[in-house]
């Protein structure tokens, strides 16, 4: 794996401590590039933690409103940047955003919104809260009706669907514009929901739970059929998504999965494994895409804390449809984790056989440093990953290579300590090039103490030879 990304401890560990106007401006820089077709796969985490910030400090992020932002703040909790091959009540693509939208303002749906849509475009312009509220309500109404219709045409008939989805650009965005509809038109629940539960939520006590608790009740009992849509909600206004479980255990009183199944709230634990899955898949993309060390640590510290509050929560056996899918996440992110860890051996024999050529007629091989960064990143993978075991299928490779890698690390250390001291001049500096190779690699595997070690043994050999 390319170094291409900054250590995801330490960045985040930054962006936790820079003031709201830094923060803000982070967001804009990051948003201008986007709109320039500059994304990048940190640049989540990079805003994930900036919103954070601001948030906390109890400011609003300004954003330049337009129609299509507006309407999309109408169901912002549910949106998530993946999808799944099993699809999830209450989730929506964000991907889906732009056809559905298209499909209602641009004259070829069932109804052509263009209309309501600059009426809401003129009263943003003028900054009308109370034209901006009614013409918001207008565009909410009309938009639910409209996909009601163009969805009312097509029962019974499949070909007309396939039809309307091929338009669209898949299935999966069909089945999001009917999410779409089922929250516009509970509208007024939610927008009361919006009043008793401000965005970012941090959970710190056991009154809030019960607060909440009560809240997710009465949304319920308005809400009887599409029991998701409130819990959906919920969950999207929490800083820490996982609260849920403690919510739901506190309205249930119980804490096993089975009865937690066939109550009302069982949609959030399918919400909590589903975005499970999206943090599975965006681990996997992550090294699969060789986008960095950064990134996919990023990523699987996300999964590792929804797995264990997970567990920490709520009762739930292997053998429960909820069990079968916890274990297909792991399993898969375990694999492709394993996968990458097992090059990292490998890897670093190839590198070091490179160095057999030192002195050969007089020309001298110094490390790749591309190499180097690239097995520091596959070490500083493996490391990191020992502290998620608790949740991963990794035992037996960790404990494997961790063997494997500390005896060739260290017969190398002693290999190249010998070439030291029978070496100088040009000869022995080239070989020092390749010695400070091994401390780079001890410290991230061995820890900085025994790296001091090893680079004053490194000296001391040098100079042996000096005397």
């Amino acid at each position: 794996m390319p170094i291409t990304r900054p250590n995801p401890e330490k960045l985040a560990a930054v962006l936790k401590n820079v003031s709201t106007p830094v923060a803000r401006f982070i967001i804009k820089e990051v948003e201008i590039n986007r709109k320039r077709g500059l994304d990048e796969p940190i640049y989540e985490m990079v805003m994930s933690s900036a919103r954070v910030v601001i948030q906390e400090s109890g400011e609003k992020i300004d954003r330049v409103q337009t129609p299509k932002r507006v309407f999309c703040s109408l169901f912002e909790e549910y949106l998530v940047d993946l999808s799944l091959d099993k699809p999830q009540k209450a989730r929506i693509n964000r991907g889906s955003i732009d056809p559905i939208w298209d499909w209602l303002t641009a004259g070829w749906g069932p109804e052509d919104l263009s209309d309501i849509v600059e009426k809401l475009d003129v009263e943003l312009k003028r900054n009308d809260p109370v034209g901006i509220e009614q013409a918001t309500k207008e565009i909410c109404s009309r938009a639910a009706a409209a996909i009601r219709k163009g969805i009312s045409y097509l029962q019974g008939d499949s070909k007309e669907q396939q039809r309307l989805a091929i338009r669209l650009g898949g299935v999966s965005i069909l089945r999001d514009a009917v999410q779409i509809q089922r929250i516009l038109l509970n509208e007024a629940v939610l927008a009361r929901l919006r009043k008793a539960v401000p965005k970012a939520v941090l959970v710190k006590n056991d009154e809030q739970v019960e607060h909440l608790a009560n809240v997710l009740r009465q949304s319920l009992k308005e809400i009887k059929t599409h029991p998701e849509i409130p819990i959906g909600f919920l969950l999207g206004r929490l800083a820490h998504p996982t609260d849920i479980l403690r919510i739901i255990v506190q309205s249930l009183g119980v804490r096993d999965g089975s009865r937690i199944a066939t109550s009302p709230y069982a949609p959030a634990i399918d919400l909590v494994i589903h975005d499970m899955g999206l943090l599975g898949k965006n681990v996997c993309e992550s090294i699969n895409a060789n986008r960095g060390v950064a990134s996919t640590l990023y990523w699987l510290s996300r999964l590792h804390e929804f797995s264990t509050d997970l567990a920490h929560n709520v009762d739930i056996s292997l053998k429960s449809d909820w069990g079968r899918d916890l274990i297909l996440v792991r399993t898969k992110v375990s694999s492709d984790l394993g996968a990458e860890i097992s090059l990292v051996l490998p890897n670093l024999k190839q590198f070091y056989r490179r160095r057999r050529n030192i002195g050969d007629k007089g020309k001298l091989r110094f490390p790749d440093q591309m190499a180097v960064f690239e097995i520091l990143h596959g070490l500083s993978l493996m490391v990191s990953c020992r502290i998620y075991l608790e949740h991963l299928s990794l035992n037996q490779i960790i404990t494997s290579a961790d063997t494997e890698l500390n005896q060739y690390l260290r017969v190398v250390a002693d290999a190249m300590l010998n070439d030291i001291r029978s070496s100088d001049g040009a000869t022995q500096q080239c070989v020092l090039k390749w010695f400070d190779t091994i401390v780079q690699f001890s410290r991230v595997v061995f820890g900085e103490d025994d790296a001091k070690l090893l680079a004053r043994s490194g000296q001391v050999a040098a100079r042996a030879i000096a005397s």
